[in-house]
């Protein structure tokens, strides 16, 4: 780094090389569709037997490593649901948050698009989640990082909330399948 703020030629050499690698890597498993449909049949038996989650079934006789085919699944993006009433839209809310939260913390193995395009509400308020072709994996010592995260936030308590991103050096998750 330069005295500007700069990156200097000789650090931006260094960091290029290994983030286009980084952004390569990712776009290729991203779209690896054989890899997609193992993470969403991952996730499919995670929640199969929960009420109130949907998880589109793969059509394996038509679903190659450049090719997904699936159940069409329909829903209202989870972005518009303002109109349900508040209980309807609580139920909604944990039903992401588990989503999330469950299979990161006891699998080890988390959802990495979680935003309202992914995530469609049937009329029944069940949860029905596509698009699986970014998952990724967190060792058991990130697992216990982002536990004592959410204890900090839940207990307000600014001081530890900060203590396990200080602790844990900077490490690429890596983005593999279940």
């Amino acid at each position: 780094m330069s005295t500007s703020g700069r990156p200097t030629s000789r650090s931006s050499s260094s960091t290029t090389p290994r983030a286009c690698s980084e952004f390569s890597d990712t776009l290729r498993a991203e779209l690896d569709y054989g890899r997609e449909a193992t993470s969403e049949e991952f996730f499919r038996a995670i929640f199969k037997s929960a009420h109130g989650f949907n998880i589109p079934d793969v059509i394996e006789q038509y679903t190659r490593s450049r090719v997904l085919t699936e159940e069409r699944v329909q829903g209202r993006r989870a972005s518009e649901v303002a109109d349900l009433p508040a209980p309807r839209r609580a139920a909604i809310s944990r039903r992401i948050v588990r989503f999330v939260v469950v299979p990161a913390l006891v699998h080890g193995v988390f959802y990495g698009d979680p935003h309202p395009g992914n995530l469609l509400i049937k009329d029944d308020g069940s949860l029905s989640v596509i698009d699986f072709g970014k998952v990724g994996r967190l060792t058991p010592d990130q697992r216990r990082h982002v536990i004592d995260i959410f204890l900090a936030i839940a207990r307000s308590d600014g001081r530890h909330l900060t203590t396990p991103c200080c602790k844990s050096p900077h490490r690429r998750i890596p983005s593999t399948a279940p």
